[in-house]
């Protein structure tokens, strides 16, 4: 959901092979036009190197590269990356300064928080972390947008509450998910202008 006409903000699902997805989200500091161009030569660059390589630290650290060479001084992009494997019940991510996507795995919580810094300031490499994972698991990636949503006295609606949100509707199908959170943030917000990007993909374990 933009706060403008175009949107900074960008996520993708991508088959890589029959039991393996690539899943993507990310945001760029800044809004409009500008960022929404930034973002489309992201999504060029990263659909590019899948050509060639679906090694997830290789594909950060190109990026990485790419972004730096087409971006100002003051802009920078967060960005998460996962390789879900359904055979081997494997994730593989890197979190590059993106809010922590959030795996529901039985009655646990884990932030999936490691990774290195944001795409675009600095020469940096990017290292993965692999966990096993389990039927009925579910990962929810959002963008800032979510959580720093105000409501009239300038309270933000935080994760705590996003997190009760999904775990209460983790049964139900990915898209009504979605759909719960963002009455949550409809609700919290209410009769007070969107002023960013919000950007939710709910992925089940099946």
């Amino acid at each position: 959901m933009p706060s403008k006409v175009v949107s900074g903000d960008y996520y993708d699902v991508l088959k890589i092979s029959r039991d393996e997805f690539i899943v993507v989200i990310a945001d760029i500091c800044g809004k409009g036009l500008s960022a929404s161009l930034l973002m489309s030569n992201l999504q060029a660059s990263l659909k590019s190197i899948l050509l060639f390589t679906n090694e997830i630290e290789t594909i950060t650290n190109l990026l990485n590269k790419v972004v730096l060479l087409n971006t100002l001084s003051e802009q920078f992009i967060t960005f998460f990356i996962c390789k879900i494997d359904l055979k081997n019940l494997t994730i593989e991510y890197i979190n590059a300064g993106h809010n922590p996507p959030v795996l529901l795995s039985e009655n646990k919580v884990k932030f999936l928080e490691k990774g290195g810094v944001v795409l675009g300031v600095f020469k940096s490499k990017y290292k993965s972390e692999k966990i096993k994972i389990n039927r009925g698991d579910l990962i929810f990636l959002y963008t800032d947008g979510v959580t720093e949503a105000m409501d009239q006295f300038e309270t933000e609606l935080g994760i705590d509450k996003v997190i009760e949100t999904v775990r209460s509707l983790r049964n139900l199908p990915s898209r009504e998910i979605v759909e719960g959170v963002t009455k949550l943030i409809k609700s919290h917000t209410y009769g007070v202008e969107q002023t960013d990007d919000i950007t939710m993909v709910a992925v089940k374990v099946l």
